[in-house]
């Protein structure tokens, strides 16, 4: 289930808020003020968060960009003027609802914002530092790749190679597109790495799968 945080400072529409959302099977946490809103988010995991401006302790303008970094942050204020809505979207907020507004809309926007998370984890792309794509990480800091629980040091080119397939999970590369210029560098080291098949993890074969006639593709290497 999904777990939402609420970070609204009036008690009552806070409890309303909650109870709205618990009924559509989402998971709640409260917060009645800034302070105790980036208390909770350093403490747990969100996968969303409704947040109030106007609150006590910490003005809700001041969270906007620390919750956006790594959480979907729908924003819920009387501010209806435009400045308003500029500087929170513009601070990294996803969406602004003006209140009052009607519950079954909230639950839409909400549901939009969810599914938007959805897809960018399944397309590839980077989420707290990380490529993800169905059971693959791939670090950057470290050049690493874990795939079915096995972690596999790579080469800087064999890095980029993956790193290209697992950003455009839907596309195929041609050899001539990746050593041509496809990835950063390219040359003998990209012919190399193009033509290795070292992993053998798990009994797995073939760190790339390759295609004569087709390329690289992803779809192709989650069959490792």
């Amino acid at each position: 289930m999904k777990h939402i945080l609420i970070v609204e400072d009036d008690a009552q529409n806070n409890q309303i808020l909650r109870e709205y959302l618990e009924e559509h099977d989402y998971v709640c946490s409260q917060a009645f003020s800034g302070s105790e809103a980036k208390l909770l988010f350093s403490i747990q995991e969100f996968d969303l968060i409704l947040l109030d401006l106007m609150l006590p302790g910490i003005p809700g303008e001041e969270l906007v960009s620390l919750f956006s970094e790594k959480t979907p942050v729908i924003v819920l204020s009387a501010k209806s003027g435009l400045d308003s809505k500029v500087e929170a979207l513009s601070s990294g907020a996803d969406d602004y609802l003006c209140k009052p507004f009607q519950l079954p809309e909230l639950l839409v926007r909400i549901q939009v914002q969810l599914r938007r998370k959805e897809k960018a984890v399944q397309s590839g792309c980077l989420e707290d530092n990380v490529y993800r794509h169905k059971e693959w990480i791939l670090n950057p800091d470290t050049q690493e790749l874990t795939a079915a629980g096995a972690h596999i040091s790579l080469t800087k080119h064999e890095f980029l190679i993956l790193e290209l397939l697992i950003r455009n999970p839907k596309r195929v590369f041609s050899k001539q597109t990746i050593l041509g210029g496809g990835i950063s560098g390219g040359g003998q080291d990209s012919q190399r790495a193009y033509q290795q098949h070292p992993l053998q993890a798990q009994g797995q074969r073939n760190r790339f799968l390759y295609s004569d006639s087709m390329g690289y593709g992803l779809q192709a290497l989650l069959n490792l």
